[in-house]
């Protein structure tokens, strides 16, 4: 493909306005904000974007947006006209409707995903709520916080529970969604298929604050139906959520509950696109079911299954909060206090907010950290990767 002055305009564009807002934070520890160019800013706007330091930063995130598209619209117009046309014509001209539809969704994560990046500075000052994120100094030395994170005391606890509780997370919850959809698929019966399956997609709609309540409701010393059924063969009863031991296995054990039949739902799509002459064909030649799954389902599948493994293990230290804040107490605090929750109290609770961003920016860089690894092992084995 033949590239013009476009394509290489387009290409600068976009790489200089997807790294603008990163430098500009960089920046500000040299400017003095307060002073010289930025007071060119408009009055007007000063008072609907707040300080002239936060209008600047804001300006400049916004134009680097839309730099990034202009960038990304010149490498398409940049290419040849045969690629124009096929995208032009067939894409935006027959589906212009979705591209419409595109626009609340790239909006979202550009307020809610994007923008809040503005304050993982705080994670490299000291705060002060007068002089706001940009006019507050830059901690000496910059990485005060992370040592400070690095050694509290609660640094090992909180990545060694959140790390198990993710570890058997993965290993218990996400195996039992391809095993389901294996088994779904091998039931004849229409009928039979979707019962089992509204089923096991209801309990993914209970939001976290039920899901918890059924917990304790069911795991009650009193009245829980676990612990009644218990006491009928006599045994030993008690507050499951009382005791550390069970925490993780009350964690894990309703996640899959509630996400195993919705999890199911993309591995279910995809063995529909496996083509049904293999299973002839291997049915012809002797095969049985089990062989005809394993050789053929589960090969069939495997690049989804690999695909979605890499996009789990990218969330290796993303516990859920709400989950694990509603199901923790003092009795088992020792198993349930994750780097979430730690995050929660110290900037909540304890307003050390340049630490809390320390906290959540450790775990984003773990996570991202683990997809990469993650990904560039499954192009080495498998050849299936997200890029």
């Amino acid at each position: 493909m033949v590239y013009s002055t476009y394509t290489m305009i387009g290409t600068i564009v976009s790489l200089a306005s997807a790294a603008g807002f990163g430098l500009t934070a960089f920046l500000a520890k040299y400017a003095n904000f307060y002073n010289g160019v930025l007071y060119a800013i408009p009055a007007k706007t000063k008072g609907y974007l707040g300080t002239p330091a936060i209008a600047a930063c804001t300006i400049a995130f916004i134009l680097c947006i839309i730099g990034f598209f202009v960038g990304i619209v010149m490498l398409l117009y940049g290419s040849n006209a045969k690629c124009r046309r096929w995208i032009i014509k067939r894409s935006l001209n027959r589906n212009w409707q979705f591209y419409v539809m595109l626009i609340l969704p790239i909006a979202f994560y550009i307020v809610m995903c994007y923008m809040p990046l503005y304050g993982v500075q705080l994670a490299f000052k000291e705060y002060s709520a007068k002089k706001g994120i940009s006019g507050s100094p830059w901690a000496d030395p910059w990485f005060k916080w992370f040592k400070k994170y690095f050694t509290s005391p609660y640094f090992g606890r909180t990545v060694k529970n959140t790390f198990i509780i993710s570890f058997y997370s993965l290993l218990w919850g996400f195996p039992l969604p391809i095993l389901l959809a294996l088994m779904i698929n091998e039931v004849n019966s229409i009928a039979y298929k979707k019962i089992v399956q509204n089923i096991t997609y209801v309990p993914h709609f209970l939001s976290t604050v039920v899901l918890v309540g059924l917990v304790r409701a069911f795991t009650n010393s009193s009245y829980g139906i676990v612990n009644l059924a218990l006491k009928a063969m006599g045994m030993h009863t008690e507050n499951w959520l009382q005791n550390a031991r069970m925490f993780r296995f009350l964690y894990v054990f309703s996640g899959i509950w509630q996400n195993a039949g919705w999890d199911s739902i993309i591995y279910i799509a995809a063995l529909a696109g496996v083509d049904p002459q293999l299973h002839e064909s291997a049915y012809i030649d002797g095969a049985n079911r089990f062989q005809c799954l394993w050789h053929i389902n589960i090969p069939g599948i495997m690049p989804t299954i690999v695909i979605l493994l890499i996009m789990n293990s990218g969330h290796i230290l993303s516990v859920g909060f709400e989950k694990t804040y509603l199901m923790r107490n003092s009795l088992n605090s020792e198993v349930s206090h994750i780097i979430s929750v730690y995050a929660y109290e110290i900037g909540i609770e304890a307003s050390q907010y340049e630490l809390s961003t320390t906290i959540s920016l450790f775990n984003s860089l773990v996570n991202c950290a683990m997809l990469i690894l993650v990904n560039s092992i499954a192009r080495k084995v498998n050849e299936t990767s997200l890029w």
